[in-house]
Order: C-alpha cells, then sequence, then structure tokens
C-alpha cells in the first residue's frame, strides 16, 4: 500500500492578493511511514524539549509568521528548522508532485482553481502508481493501491474537493485512466498528523520559490536554496520534473 498526503498553499480565490496556489502531494509506501513520523518527532523534541512533540505542529505559515510554538524563537532559528524538515524529505523515499496556478495568468476567473489543480495532480499521481506496479509486477510482487489524505480545511470545502476527487477516482483523467488510487479520500487534522506538516512546508516552499511579489532578493535566495533541498524529489519521466512532478497553470 502506498499514502499519498495532499495539502495547498495560498487561496483558490481569485480576489485574494496572492497570485499563486499550489497544490501539492507526497507519496509514500506504508512501510516507510514510522521511520519518517519518528523523525519529524525527533526535531521537534530537539528544539522543543520541554513540550510534548503532539504539541508542536510545524505549520510554514508559523515558522515565517512567528505564530504557535515558533512565537518567542530567532529567523535562523526557525529557518534552521524549517531546512531541517526539508531535508528530512530529501532523505526519505517519497515521490513529490505539486501544480502551481498562476491565477494572474488565467484569462477565465469562473474557473475553479481547486478542481484546476487537482486533475493534473491526480494524473502525475495515476503516472507514479503505474509506474510503482509496472516494477512490481516485473518482479513478481503484489500489486500496489494508494489512499488519499488531505488537510482538513472546513466541512463545506472538505466536500467539495471530495466530489472533485471521487469524480476522479472513478472517471481517471483524459490522459490516464485510474487503477490504483482507492477508496474515498481521508481528512485529517494537520495539528496531529505529521506527514501532513511535511506536506505544508513543501507546497509553502514551492509557493514561496514561485512567488512573483518577492519581499527581498534574501528572502528569494532563501527559498532558492530550500527549493534546491527537495527538488529531487520531484516525479520525473526521461530526468524531467516539469509536465510531471512540477506542473504549471496556465
Amino acid at each position: 500500500m502506498h499514502i499519498t498526503y495532499i495539502d495547498e498553499s495560498g487561496q483558490p480565490d481569485f480576489l485574494h492578493q496572492e497570485q499563486e496556489f499550489v497544490l501539492v502531494s507526497l507519496t509514500i509506501e506504508e512501510t516507510f511511514w514510522k521511520n519518517i513520523d519518528d523523525r519529524v518527532n525527533a526535531i521537534k523534541r530537539n528544539y522543543f524539549p520541554d513540550r510534548d512533540e503532539r504539541d508542536v505542529e510545524f505549520h510554514a505559515m508559523d515558522f515565517f509568521n512567528r505564530h504557535g510554538p515558533f512565537r518567542y524563537i530567532g529567523l535562523e532559528t526557525r529557518l534552521e528548522i524549517f531546512r531541517e524538515v526539508l531535508k528530512l524529505v530529501a532523505e526519505s523515499d517519497c515521490v513529490i508532485i505539486a501544480v502551481l496556478v498562476r491565477k494572474d495568468e488565467l484569462t477565465d476567473e469562473d474557473l475553479d482553481v481547486v478542481s484546476l489543480a487537482f486533475e493534473p495532480l491526480f494524473d502525475s499521481l495515476c503516472l507514479h502508481m503505474e509506474r510503482v506496479n509496472c516494477t512490481a509486477k516485473e518482479n513478481g510482487k503484489e500489486e500496489h493501491g494508494c489512499i488519499l489524505v488531505l488537510d482538513s480545511v472546513s466541512r463545506n470545502y472538505d466536500d467539495k474537493v471530495r466530489t472533485v476527487i471521487k469524480t476522479l477516482l472513478k472517471n481517471g483523467t483524459e490522459q490516464n485512466k485510474n487503477e490504483y488510487l482507492i477508496e474515498d479520500p481521508f481528512f485529517v487534522d494537520s495539528r496531529h498528523r505529521n506527514m501532513i506538516q511535511l506536506v505544508d512546508c513543501v507546497a509553502y516552499c514551492i509557493r514561496r520559490k514561485f512567488r512573483k511579489a518577492v519581499a527581498s532578493p534574501a528572502s528569494q535566495e532563501t527559498f532558492e536554496e530550500f527549493f534546491s533541498i527537495i527538488e529531487p524529489k520531484f516525479l520525473e519521466v526521461e530526468g524531467d520534473a516539469i509536465g510531471y512532478g512540477l506542473k504549471k497553470i496556465p
């Protein structure tokens, strides 16, 4: 079994000042889950020794806005922790797929940005699982299914996303039919799920890397570095991630 964790960064609303919306998935084989989860907890214990790791959420906006457990931590230490989180992702046996939507470049503001992002993400997930199972068959192993786990936003938003995903589960995409993504999606509270917290950090990193409104050259340089850490984990076809692990709309 594989598990795909999905989260987003930015707002799909056209009226929101942030023009980039990023949807990201991180897929792992279930046997690797505990090791990654343990490593996330180890980072939390290292930097927050007086707190239960279950009470520390690695939420990207909290890192950079000094909220929650990061309220009294200086910038350099916060950047150090964020870097360690991304390095953990880079060292893990996982695959990243990201869809970047530039809302300011879309000509039709009646488009649903969430639906627009999910189809190409789903398409690449189907491709990845086809490749996983092709290798499994060649090695005489059983086929792998994949379940989807998403960060819960609100009941109405979750229901909207669930409807989009269930349609894709049933019908596939124009490029790929779905054979290995199974079950209804699971919506969870990120406060209690380390893997969702990792995806949140990855999504934020990608959005800031491609953000048009740069706060400062130093900030851009920081996120260029952060992006370079996770870049090797993007899904590739013949050595190219563009159009597979990293999709841009339009």
